[in-house]
Order: C-alpha cells, then sequence, then structure tokens
C-alpha cells in the first residue's frame, strides 16, 4: 500500500509539481527546474499522501516522535497532514502534533517564534531541500527552546553537494530524491530546447 502511494504522490508531482525556465533557489543557486510542492500542498488528496507517507517514516525513528513541523510555509500544511492523518489512523489524542516556527518572531500578542504543540521527540518536515538552511533555522529556533531535534523529513532531497544536513551527521531522510525524477528532468529539458530553436 505504502508504495502504491509514493507511485501515484510521483506521478502528481511529475505532473504538476516540476516547471521549467530560469530558477533561483531559496539556497541562492540558479536550476533551469523547479520543484513547486507549495502548489499542491492543499490538495486534499495531496495531503492524505504526504500525511501518510511521512507517518512511515516517523515509524522509523526510536524513540516514536510525538510532534512535527518547520519552518513556515510549508511546514504548517505537512504538519497539519500529518497530525490529522495520525488521528485518523489512530484515534488517539496523544497523536503526532503540529507545529511551525515564523521566519521572524511575531512582535505583538504572546511574541511566540514557534507556534503549535512542540512535543519532544521532535521531527522537522519540509518540502524541498536544497543545502538545508530552511530546516537549519528552524533546528536553531527549537534548540533555542531547550529541544532537541531527532531528525528530518522532507519530501523531496535535490541531492545538492553542500546539503548541510548531511555535512552535519543530521538524522535526515527523504520521500523522494532528485534522482527520481532526473530521466523526466531531462527529457522535458532537451524537448524544452528544441521548442526553442524551432522557434528561433
Amino acid at each position: 500500500m505504502t508504495e502504491q502511494k509514493r507511485l501515484e504522490m510521483m506521478k502528481i508531482i511529475e505532473q504538476r509539481c516540476i516547471e521549467f525556465g530560469d530558477f533561483t533557489l531559496a539556497s541562492g543557486a540558479k536550476s533551469n527546474y523547479y520543484y513547486d510542492i507549495k502548489n499542491i500542498l492543499l490538495d486534499g488528496n495531496v495531503m492524505s499522501l504526504l500525511g501518510d507517507l511521512i507517518l512511515d517514516e516517523l515509524a522509523k525513528f526510536e524513540p516514536t516522535p510525538k510532534s512535527v513541523g518547520g519552518l513556515e510555509s510549508s511546514a504548517i500544511a505537512l504538519a497539519s497532514a500529518v497530525s490529522l492523518r495520525s488521528y485518523n489512523k489512530h484515534r488517539q489524542t496523544d497523536g503526532v502534533k503540529g507545529f511551525f516556527v515564523r521566519k521572524n518572531l511575531k512582535t505583538h500578542g504572546s511574541q511566540r517564534r514557534i507556534e503549535g504543540n512542540l512535543v519532544s521527540p521532535i521531527v522537522i518536515i519540509d518540502d524541498v531541500v536544497t543545502k538545508g538552511g530552511s530546516i537549519m533555522e528552524a533546528m536553531n529556533a527549537i534548540n533555542a527552546q531547550g529541544h532537541t531535534v531527532k531528525g528530518v523529513i522532507c519530501v523531496i532531497d535535490r541531492e545538492d553537494e553542500e546539503n548541510q544536513l548531511k555535512k552535519n551527521g543530521i538524522n535526515y531522510t527523504s520521500l523522494f530524491t532528485h534522482s527520481d525524477f532526473e530521466k523526466y528532468i531531462k527529457k522535458n529539458v532537451l524537448i524544452g530546447k528544441l521548442v526553442r530553436n524551432l522557434a528561433s
């Protein structure tokens, strides 16, 4: 069942999330393709699939994580999906909780940097990782609250050589890697070049 959901999610990513052109990534790197996962995160079917796939990855952690989240905004949808699927599966009030880290400290009201349910053991989740800067930022905010992050799960790892998570020995896994989509991307980049050449 997990593999079926994984294949379904891969097809959705190929059809709806990979864009081609000239892009500057959050890391500052340049790329001729872009994984726009945020484009589909609020789709009910996608949230159900990703929630279940992330829960399967969480089950591999010891001890079992009690909360997941990360830097806004993608982590909000992902944490919501995981928390809801966890409740739907187990009908337990002590299932996996969700939280998110604000990019900037809230300047009014409670003035919290972290919103939601920050309960140890904690795993950070994110949509796409290139160098991991956003995750490191979230991790530092969580550490400042006196908690320790047990690991990181992302939807797609771009397999960048400068990935800070791997360099720092952080317990890190992804649902998919760039290698899973490399053949599809190369084919479409080539088609794009041929079309531009014909048009010029």
